[in-house]
């Protein structure tokens, strides 16, 4: 898993608990920017590359999705 590899404290069934708590989804901006502090610069790019590959995944790069990789990129200051 992504966490584990990221953040050595983490614990796949208390995520799993927690996302299934939500009432809503946080905003992609606001966890980006949560996120930083806590990420190296290996695993901000780990998430990134996780991402483009979703993004990608199905041979197209829709506006939204450069979007969110342009914001994130920016966010975290990602020399790609």
């Amino acid at each position: 898993s992504i966490g584990a590899n990221l953040i050595s404290s983490f614990d796949g069934v208390d995520f799993r608990a927690y996302c299934n708590s939500l009432e809503e989804i946080p905003n992609f901006e606001s966890v980006v920017e949560a996120l930083g502090p806590a990420l190296n610069d290996k695993g901000k790019m780990a998430i990134y590359s996780y991402l483009k590959e979703i993004a990608y995944a199905d041979d197209e790069l829709a506006d939204e999705e450069k979007d969110l990789l342009v914001h994130i990129r920016n966010a975290w200051k990602l020399e790609v």
